[in-house]
């Protein structure tokens, strides 16, 4: 009994620091992420237990109908005593599509693991951490923050990207200067956009790119509404790999082989389900 008890406070604990990592979850990201191995009704009911002891809340946005797991003040203060220091304290998104929408955007197919050669950093950690905490991979700058990082490692040569999440539309004049950021940033290898439209896809792509050869451009260009339908099957539109999908440009094949694309445990969200898609190796026949 002891040896169960630890093992389920592992979890806990895990899952309460993945929370403010990434902010917020679906439940089936979350069983997904924690509790493989249960069927879907014990997986809600091991997450609902966090909620009555009053470490998570529920968070909804689109009139109510999308429902999330996040940290309550408990859960956060829990959190502090296993996350190096902070600089700027906090844990609640300040806009929850957007934040929700990054977040299935960074992880992806990782949500069923991430490889050994992969390292992720959230916006949430670039936020809140002093960057003498920082991996050494992560650049140190005050001028932008993007919605999160991932780093893919080789005998090569390492791999840098950055995403970034666009729900509406800033200034021209803003884009622009975010263009010479990334341009000046050395280290970038390149930088995965999420837009609303193509037509916003294509003026982004003409912002950002102005002083670069379009062919070789660090920027890549995805729609949300292909996203939201294939996950990281979505195919890049516009910048240097048009064509391309996310997962091809990440280099890995985590999801490839599944039946169902993982994004889509990140992007369903019905709070409690009497049956999950069951995920298993495609047929190789």
């Amino acid at each position: 009994m002891p040896d169960s008890r630890n093992r389920n406070e592992f979890i806990e604990s895990n899952l309460l620091v993945f929370l403010w990592r990434w902010k917020m979850c679906t439940t089936a990201g979350l069983s997904a992420q924690f509790f493989p191995a249960l069927a879907p009704h014990s997986a809600y009911k091991r997450i609902h237990s966090l909620r009555q002891r009053g470490y998570i809340c529920v968070i909804t946005y689109s009139l109510g109908n999308s429902f999330l797991w996040a940290l309550t003040r408990k859960g956060f203060d829990h959190v502090k005593t296993m996350i190096p220091p902070l600089k700027d304290i906090g844990f609640k998104s300040e806009c929850i599509e957007h934040d929700h929408v990054a977040s299935s955007f960074h992880i992806g197919d990782f949500i069923l693991g991430i490889p050994n050669h992969i390292d992720v950093f959230t916006e949430q950690e670039l936020r809140r951490h002093d960057d003498a905490f920082y991996p050494e991979w992560i650049p140190r700058t005050t001028l932008h923050r993007p919605d999160g990082y991932t780093v893919i490692r080789s005998d090569n040569e390492d791999r840098l990207i950055a995403f970034e999440v666009e729900l509406s539309i800033k200034k021209e004049s803003d884009y622009l200067n975010l263009g010479r950021f990334y341009r000046r940033l050395a280290g970038i290898n390149n930088v995965l956009w999420l837009v609303k439209s193509d037509a916003i896809a294509r003026r982004l792509n003409r912002l950002l790119s102005e002083s670069e050869n379009s062919k070789n451009s660090i920027h890549c260009f995805f729609l949300r509404p292909e996203f939201q339908k294939s996950g990281w099957g979505a195919i890049c539109k516009y910048g240097g790999h048009t064509g391309v999908s996310i997962r091809k440009l990440l280099g890995t094949d985590v999801g490839a082989y599944w039946d169902h694309d993982p994004t889509m445990l990140l992007l369903d969200t019905r709070k409690c389900r009497t049956n999950f898609k069951s995920y298993g190796l495609k047929s190789q026949s």
